[in-house]
């Protein structure tokens, strides 16, 4: 498997939510811990995927989770939560699933698929504001 940059800065968002290092994964896993140091800073272009696989199941997500880009992404914090609510509830409610996530919530693949239900949704209400527009 090709370790791009967003698939390593994905790797260790999954091992900070999990509170993991690459010691403590070389522990639990027998992976050495220079292998999964050099799949996080880039050394490796290329891991090998029964690694990968055994990793995840230690961090518990799915290969796909760590492939697929655009699952989690940093969410800006507006000042104004009040007005954001009343014209935006479902911006509001997925920034509290990213702030659940964030703090290690075990119901991390629940959340997730909450969070993609919304993003979809407000995918198409900017595409229904943008049809409006014109």
């Amino acid at each position: 498997m090709e370790l791009t940059p967003e698939i390593q800065k994905r790797l260790l968002h999954f091992m900070k939510l999990k509170k993991e290092t690459g010691y403590t994964i070389h522990q639990k896993t027998g992976i050495s811990a220079t292998t999964i140091g050099n799949y996080l800073n880039g050394k490796v272009k290329k891991a090998d995927n029964t690694k990968i696989k055994v990793i995840c199941e230690l961090l518990e997500i799915s290969l796909e989770q760590l492939l697929i880009e655009g699952i989690i992404k940093e969410i800006p914090e507006d000042k104004d939560k009040t007005s954001e609510n009343k014209e935006n509830g479902e911006l509001y409610y997925l920034k509290e699933i990213f702030r659940k996530l964030q703090n290690n919530d075990d119901q991390y693949l629940t959340l997730r698929k909450d969070m993609e239900l919304i993003r979809n949704e407000l995918r198409k209400v900017k595409k229904q504001i943008g049809t409006l527009k014109k």
